[in-house]
């Protein structure tokens, strides 16, 4: 079921669930803040995740768009509502973190 979920990911969801995964052996939970630490966000803002199979509407020129134009936001619900990513709210603060 975790594999036919994550294969039907939007481009939005695969890239912040890449992230998380990336991170995973870290950070057990993160916050959207430390999400937001593993995205590029030099002035060149070079995608750190793109690969030759995966076509990324949020890749213009090399260049990740996905904090710009809103994606982190809706892939956090997005997986949230998947099940792939749970929510806490703690400490007036949402961490995330995966089901398994």
């Amino acid at each position: 079921n975790l594999f036919t979920t994550v294969s039907d990911l939007d481009d939005q969801d695969f890239c912040v669930y890449m992230q998380a995964v990336t991170h995973f052996k870290t950070h057990k939970f993160f916050t959207k803040e430390e999400l937001l630490e593993w995205f590029p966000h030099d002035m060149n803002l070079i995608c750190n995740m793109h690969n030759s199979k995966w076509d990324c509407d949020f890749l213009e020129s090399d260049r990740c768009s996905i904090i710009v134009k809103g994606g982190i936001e809706k892939a956090l619900e997005s997986l949230d509502k998947k099940s792939l990513l749970i929510c806490e709210h703690k400490d007036k603060t949402d961490y995330y973190k995966f089901p398994w």
